[in-house]
């Protein structure tokens, strides 16, 4: 029974084959932007590259939670297309944003946490970072399940 799960869900996504791969194309035109931005400004410092890097960040996660809701669909249905990516918009976007957010501030905390642990040259500033980087390791764990 277990075989015929894996044969259906096979021939279930590659008959939507086309669909998951214009959603792959726009993950990575998100990430592009976001890279050409970086490129265009070229900002020097922490705070301006976070506030060059925070909106595609957060559009990126709302991309991911309408992409997800179209996997779905795919997944639940047999057949789902890009039409559905508005409607997964108007499902998700609110949880998304708020996972975007607390997604860069764990950027934040740990491009800042880590390094000013490690250079205390203490005990303490290792423990502390390998504190930071299991919260970080969890986190991401965790929000695929939001």
């Amino acid at each position: 029974m277990f075989g015929f799960l894996i044969k259906k869900s096979f021939f279930n996504q590659w008959d939507n084959m086309l669909t998951t791969i214009l959603l792959n194309i726009g993950f990575l035109l998100c990430t592009l932007v976001v890279l050409f931005a970086l490129l265009i400004i070229k900002p020097e410092g922490l705070l301006p590259v976070l506030f060059t890097i925070t909106p595609g960040f957060i559009f990126f996660h709302v991309y991911a939670g309408s992409a997800a809701f179209v996997i779905r669909n795919q997944l639940e249905t047999g057949a789902g297309g890009l039409k559905e990516l508005k409607q997964g918009f108007i499902q998700s976007w609110k949880k998304s944003i708020i996972i975007g957010v607390c997604s860069m501030l764990i950027l934040l905390i740990s491009s800042v946490g880590i390094p000013f642990y490690l250079l205390s040259g203490s005990y303490f500033g290792i423990i502390a970072s390998a504190l930071i980087c299991c919260i970080i390791i969890l986190w991401f764990c965790s929000v695929q399940y939001l």
